[in-house]
């Protein structure tokens, strides 16, 4: 992970999402542009009206601009919603263990199991045994219910570095929403605007 972070400076990536709310679907278009800490997220979304949202982190601060809502900074609690510097392993406590092993998508994987101090219920992620990438999480949420996501379709994008192309959302067995990226772009040399709260 530290080599990654050393020698990809930029990351983009272009994808896809289908929100399946329902007798309704609606698809929205992402694209993600990050630089060591600082991110942006662009999301355009057609139906049921027209929408365009920007997620920025410079850095320090974070900030949100809509259609509809114009530019605004978000608080601490809000940024954490969209927050994106952060690995697997920050959210590992001292009441982690690792609870068995178990075959998702051909990995062989490592269950971990976090009891979260602040939240009820339990957080499970499937780290890939060989290369400790996420493949399978699971979140406990309200009154038992469980949220779920997966990942799969992996390809290197920098060495030996993979990335999902296709993540799956759920809530308990339903399936709420898939992703597919189209794209992905490493060390473009991104302008440093782009992460310039003025000038969204």
């Amino acid at each position: 992970y530290a080599q990654f972070q050393n020698e990809v400076k930029d990351i983009t990536i272009e994808q896809n999402t289908q929100i399946e709310a329902g007798p309704q679907t609606m698809e929205t278009v992402t694209k993600l542009y990050k630089m060591g800490e600082k991110f942006r997220v662009e999301t355009s979304m057609e139906k049921p009206q027209n929408m365009k949202t920007i997620i920025l982190y410079d850095g320090k601060d974070a900030w949100m601009s809509t259609s509809f809502t114009g530019k605004k900074q978000l608080s601490a609690d809000e940024a954490k919603q969209y927050q994106m510097d952060k690995n697997w392993w920050d959210f590992i406590t001292g009441a982690a263990k690792i609870t068995g092993s178990e075959t998702v998508q051909g990995r062989d994987c490592y269950i971990i199991e976090i009891k979260r101090e602040k939240e009820a219920g339990l957080f499970r992620l499937w780290l890939d045994k060989k290369n400790l990438i996420v493949i399978k999480g699971e979140s406990q949420i309200a009154q038992g219910q469980k949220a779920g996501w997966l990942y799969s379709d992996f390809r290197k994008i920098h060495k030996d570095w993979e990335v999902p192309f296709v993540v799956e959302a759920y809530a308990g067995e339903r399936r709420v929403s898939v992703s597919h990226v189209k794209a992905v772009a490493v060390n473009q040399n991104i302008s440093q605007d782009l992460f310039n709260a003025d000038k969204l």
